[in-house]
């Protein structure tokens, strides 16, 4: 690929095109001292890498819409070749993963911005995986300001919004204190608050084992839990099929179906872009 390619399309994804106007317009200067870095493989690799968190993950509905975070664990390919590449079912989508993790890498050394609202940032787990984060701020502290009693009752501290924003951003053990709390990373994810608590009712009666598995499925069944998301309903001619964000939850809640209306529109808008890209 050449580097006015990879300029044309980095650009087009950058943050405050891609989220703010409904015809991007291409800004060559955010990316130019980046791209001429460039070998011709890091370009392809770090394309890989971006049309993986637009297309085929949940980052790009935090880009076009109303979602405050989104998180993806990629295998590290220094491991792929060994025993990651087990779980793979065909050589191609193991050489797949391989270019968007090196993409990964490119990305993350390069320092690319994704704009001032939103943050890009990871977490090396181990020697085998790394979970990559996308964050939109804005949206992040007004769905926290929303359920900011919800948030100081769960960690123990009486945080305000942005302090929680900051403490995401910058203190791993927070951002991982968060994240593995099932109630507060169902908020975050922009499933609602009303969803994420039925999920995590229902984690919690799974987990009593002094309960029968009848008691327990009863006691399930009257949360009305299940999927919020109709994926028959959203296909389309498209690949990727860029699906909407599926979760569970009252999908008839009134919360819920303002949430997929919000997925609903992201999704179009992400078309839109892709018809563009084509252009």
């Amino acid at each position: 690929m050449k580097i006015l390619q990879l300029g044309i399309f980095l650009a087009i994804f950058h943050i405050q095109t891609i989220s703010c106007q409904e015809t991007p317009i291409i800004n060559f200067s955010k990316i130019a001292n980046i791209a001429t870095n460039l070998t011709p493989i890091e370009s392809f690799q770090l394309k890989m890498f971006i049309n993986f968190l637009v297309y085929e993950s949940h980052f790009g509905f935090v880009l076009t819409g109303d979602k405050p975070l989104a998180m993806e664990s990629l295998p590290n390919h220094k491991e792929i070749t060994k025993e990651w590449c087990q779980s793979i079912s065909s050589f191609g989508q193991m050489i797949k993963f391989f270019n968007i993790d090196k993409g990964r890498e490119v990305f993350s050394r390069e320092g690319l911005s994704w704009g001032l609202n939103f943050i890009y940032f990871e977490d090396v787990e181990n020697n085998n995986e790394t979970t990559v984060y996308l964050m939109n701020k804005e949206v992040f502290l007004d769905t926290v300001e929303k359920n900011i009693k919800v948030f100081r009752g769960s960690l123990g501290l009486r945080l305000l919004s942005h302090q929680i924003l900051d403490l995401c951003i910058n203190n791993k053990n927070f951002r991982r204190e968060l994240v593995r709390n099932p109630y507060l990373l169902g908020i975050l994810l922009g499933y609602g608050e009303g969803n994420a608590r039925l999920y995590d009712l229902k984690r919690k009666i799974n987990k009593k084992h002094h309960l029968k598995l009848a008691a327990k499925e009863n006691k399930i069944r009257k949360l009305n839990i299940r999927s919020c998301v109709d994926f028959r309903s959203l296909e389309k001619a498209y690949y990727p099929p860029i699906y909407i964000p599926g979760f569970a939850g009252d999908p008839d809640a009134n919360e819920t179906k303002s949430i997929v209306a919000k997925f609903k529109k992201a999704r179009n808008k992400i078309f839109s872009q892709q018809e563009y890209d084509k252009k």
